[in-house]
């Protein structure tokens, strides 16, 4: 327990103290630093105390929940600190593992819901017919309009052209 709330508690703890070391050294040179930086760096401090705290009792809790024979399981998600935890797609399982968090079955199925993508792909499909209907019409209408010139091209060559129009 003591290991592990020590870790986060030390990590945390020699990035504030280099943050401080700096607010410290530019004090020594005279450069004014934010009072919102230092605030912030004493809540730092605060919060990783209480980070430390809060992985130390959770380390305790799960102290308890093995002496008392069981091991954690996660079914409604959570966050697990390390160690054994129970897992399985087909029933239990013995997972032993370092830190992790686990998203229950919903949080899951939500992750992977793909109905949204799916309707967009349909609704897709639809405009891509509409457009490729517009797009035979417009063929055709073209087509059509290509013979009636190609016609009219040919009755000057035999008629010639029209009149002049003013």
């Amino acid at each position: 327990r003591a290991a592990i709330a020590t870790n986060a508690y030390t990590g945390n703890q020699n990035w504030a103290a280099a943050i401080q070391a700096t607010i410290d050294k530019r004090h020594g040179q005279g450069i004014t630093v934010s009072p919102e930086l230092t605030r912030i760096t004493t809540n730092l401090v605060l919060a990783t105390q209480r980070m430390a705290t809060a992985q130390a009792s959770l380390v305790d809790l799960r102290g308890i929940v093995t002496g008392l024979g069981g091991i954690p399981a996660f079914a409604s998600g959570g966050t697990h600190i390390g160690g054994l935890r129970l897992v399985g797609e087909r029933g239990p399982e013995l997972e032993y593992t370092g830190p992790s968090h686990i998203y229950s079955n919903s949080q899951t199925r939500s992750m992977f819901d793909t109905s949204r993508l799916e309707a967009e792909l349909r609704e897709l499909r639809r405009e891509l017919a509409a457009f490729k209907d517009q797009s035979r019409q417009l063929d055709m209408a073209t087509v059509k309009n290509t013979a009636k010139t190609a016609r009219t091209l040919r009755n000057f060559d035999v008629v010639g052209l029209p009149a002049e129009r003013v």
